[in-house]
């Protein structure tokens, strides 16, 4: 079940950085470049003990035998169980991979406001 979990997190990442390198919010044009490999080790280190404790709602739910509606709050208290030295973990590598256009051109959106 993990695997076809790792599955979709490559295929959405793939997608995201192959068909969407560029997105706009609020008016904002975003660039993400790609995580490097240890930056994705360390993510996934982090994801594992959430990911391999929703394993019965995930299998429920590709079976059909839960809906999505179910699924998301236990997600969702599972992550909010994590710690925010593990949720920064996650989020500062990624988010350093994004950068925002302004007047100037592109500058680096979040690594400049992370310390």
């Amino acid at each position: 079940m993990l695997a076809r979990v790792f599955d979709c997190i490559k295929i959405d990442a793939f997608f995201i950085r192959r068909i969407l390198p560029e997105i706009e919010l609020n008016g904002h044009e975003y660039r993400a470049t790609k995580l490097s490999v240890f930056d994705q080790l360390k993510g996934t280190r982090k994801l594992l003990p959430v990911l391999s404790g929703l394993t019965g709602e995930l299998q429920k739910l590709q079976q059909g035998e839960m809906p999505m509606a179910a699924v998301l709050p236990i997600m969702a208290n599972a992550i909010a169980q994590m710690s925010d030295e593990d949720c920064n973990a996650i989020l500062h590598p990624c988010l350093a991979v994004v950068s925002r256009k302004n007047e100037q051109g592109i500058d680096a959106d979040f690594s400049a406001r992370a310390s």
